[in-house]
């Protein structure tokens, strides 16, 4: 069939339950009955098509769309979301569950699914490109066009039995359904702005629907295809090179607006939340991320990029090489320069690849261990994760991590000082048990940018693993050179009983190894003579995990605490003069013997898990 796009480019947006904090809810969705309408044919060749940005993920799944025609046949379609797996049914199949269609998780992106299915085979694309085809596993061909359509949530029974915990917190637009094959290049204009298509069987920007609790706008379509990013003010006086090492951690950017639009908007921002805790007395209010340090009147970003957009007030620049940096005005959205020593509040940005992660809770996937430095609660700054929990400042001295879904307060750190932000390692106050703690114990918490390759300093800067114990500090803070013991000692073990066998059932080796070193006296009158020998026992004990094994052995070897706590053989010498032995030096290394285990994404510091054998040296 020949298609022809609409030239319409703009579209019905709806936002479903867009609180990032907000407990699910069924009373919140898009709806149409089908049967209230003109009679149409059941669908045998469908496309459907539709378009989501996700704001935050449910305990369960993300619907988008679910059609039932009989409590008999409730996922007539059904198109939903489970962390990064894409799941579909088709006339009450689950044809996903044979394979895994994995999909981008990443929160507050926008994305384009479409299903084309011609019985019995079906396509999937994503963002225009096709994911998968297959051969579908219902046996049933045509779906009657008498049933309910849901935008936002999963109906469990026809027209009905919505679950709070199966919908949509986010935008959804552009849901089209035709009754015939889209042509895989129509689906591609669609997923790069181009074109906007109405389906011809049921289209969001045509079809008469129902609205629950929908906020509604109308966007231009190139929306979906521009770049994004989030700008978050920080409300603590600070100099550029804090401001900047700030946003760094937290995995942003120190802001400078790059566009008339970006930099009203950053000043209407600063002046709604923050003008009694940023503004001074002069006319500055903020520091912007730019410099001219480098080369005097050439004002670049802090990754070294020359400002294409400026806004400076009448007269600035205006104080040389006195000063660097730039500060944004407190009485319009102009710009000025400022010396860099000055303390002003400043502003990050992030894109929607950049989070941090909160270690040391017990997820079950790394995906949930994701935050979001976003908007402000009580005057600051949150973290809000992607699965529900929240981070966030009490207002008064202390920070909250709290379980949004469930309405509780999980932990609680207070604050040493009233700037303090929860970024590093950090001791938290259990309030509510999770992960086996109970409450009134302690729990360390390391939310950070730091990845799995990465060790966390106290501070929440990152080092990489390599140089974590290596006797030099990586760290400012020195951090990577504390509680640098080499063992996990279980509970279960027990240092009077030898290890068992490499192989089960099968008795220790102990492989030794003597190396004459020098005769340092012979007494041929006594017929005795005195040398020094290098006696080495290794043996591996499968008992003992081990950590921060470096390649160097040398710098393997135990502490005088963990030898004492390990089981070693009996070593005796005969034929001793004297029966004296005179040992000159003695130490216990770790040698690796494998690879290691991958960093548990849920340990605080990222540490490796090692097998190894040991080699007592005596001299």
């Amino acid at each position: 069939m020949t298609f022809n796009p609409s030239e319409d480019k703009e579209t019905k947006v709806f936002g479903l339950q867009t609180g990032v904090y907000d407990p699910g809810s069924t009373e919140v969705f898009v709806r149409h009955n089908f049967s209230g309408g003109p009679l149409l044919s059941p669908l045998d060749n469908v496309t459907i098509c539709y378009r989501f940005w996700i704001t935050a993920y449910r305990r369960d799944i993300v619907a988008f769309l679910s059609y039932a025609y009989s409590n008999e046949v409730d996922n007539a379609l059904l198109f939903f979301q489970s962390e990064d797996d894409l799941n579909f049914y088709y006339n009450d199949e689950k044809e996903s569950a044979r394979v895994h269609l994995e999909v981008d998780d990443t929160l507050e992106v926008w994305h384009l699914h479409c299903f084309v299915f011609t019985h019995p085979a079906f396509r999937v694309y994503v963002d225009g490109r096709k994911l998968m085809e297959g051969v579908l596993e219902s046996k049933a061909t045509l779906i009657p066009l008498n049933g309910t359509l849901y935008l936002g949530q999963e109906q469990d029974t026809f027209d009905g039995g919505l679950d709070a915990d199966q919908s949509l917190s986010g935008y959804i637009t552009q849901v089209n359904i035709w009754d015939y094959e889209v042509d895989p290049s129509i689906i591609e204009s669609i997923a790069s702005c181009s074109a906007n298509p109405r389906g011809n069987v049921f289209s969001t920007d045509t079809t008469s629907i129902q609205e629950s609790n929908v906020k509604t706008e109308t966007v231009h379509i190139k929306t979906f295809c521009k770049a994004r990013e989030k700008v978050v003010i920080i409300p603590q006086k600070t100099v550029p090179a804090d401001a900047e090492n700030f946003c760094r951690l937290t995995d942003s950017m120190f802001y400078i607006p790059g566009d008339e639009e970006a930099n009203s908007q950053l000043f209407q921002d600063a002046q709604q939340h923050f003008t009694d805790v940023c503004a001074g007395k002069s006319y500055r209010f903020l520091y912007l991320g730019a410099t001219d340090a480098a080369e005097e009147g050439k004002w670049r970003t802090v990754d070294g990029k020359l400002l294409t957009y400026t806004a400076w007030s009448p007269g600035e620049p205006n104080s040389g090489k006195k000063s660097n940096c730039l500060v944004l005005r407190k009485y319009d959205d102009q710009w000025g320069d400022i010396g860099c020593t000055d303390k002003f509040c400043f502003s990050c940005s992030r894109t929607n690849l950049d989070y941090v992660q909160l270690r040391g809770m017990c997820q079950k996937r790394e995906h949930n261990t994701r935050f979001l430095l976003d908007g402000y609660m009580n005057g600051r700054p949150f973290f809000r994760g992607y699965y529900g929990m929240i981070i966030y400042h009490s207002g008064v001295k202390e920070w909250i991590l709290q379980d949004t879904v469930s309405n509780v307060t999980l932990a609680t750190l207070p604050l040493m000082r009233p700037s303090e932000y929860p970024i590093g390692r950090r001791t938290w106050h259990v309030i509510t048990s999770f992960c086996d703690l109970l409450p009134r114990s302690s729990v360390v918490l390391g939310l950070s940018a730091c990845t799995t390759q990465e060790f966390m300093c106290t501070d929440g800067s990152c080092v990489h693993r390599s140089v974590r114990c290596n006797l030099r500090d990586d760290c400012l803070d020195g951090s990577d050179e504390e509680n640098c013991t080499i063992i996990y000692f279980s509970d279960r073990y027990h240092n009077h009983r030898p290890p068992p066998g490499v192989i089960f059932n099968t008795p220790l080796q102990i492989v030794p190894v003597v190396d004459l070193i020098r005769f340092s006296k012979i007494d041929d009158i006594n017929l005795a003579f005195h040398m020094e020998i290098e006696i080495s026992l290794s043996w591996t004990d499968r008992n003992l995990r081990f950590k921060n094994i470096k390649t160097e052995e040398g710098k393997n070897m135990l502490s005088g605490e963990e030898e004492e706590k390990i089981w070693t053989p009996e070593v005796e010498f005969l034929n001793v003069n004297d029966g004296q032995l005179k040992m000159l030096k003695s130490g216990v290394y770790v040698k690796q013997t494998g690879t290691p285990d991958p960093p548990a994404f849920t340990d605080v510091q990222m540490g490796m898990s090692f097998c190894a054998y040991i080699l007592p040296l005596l001299y």
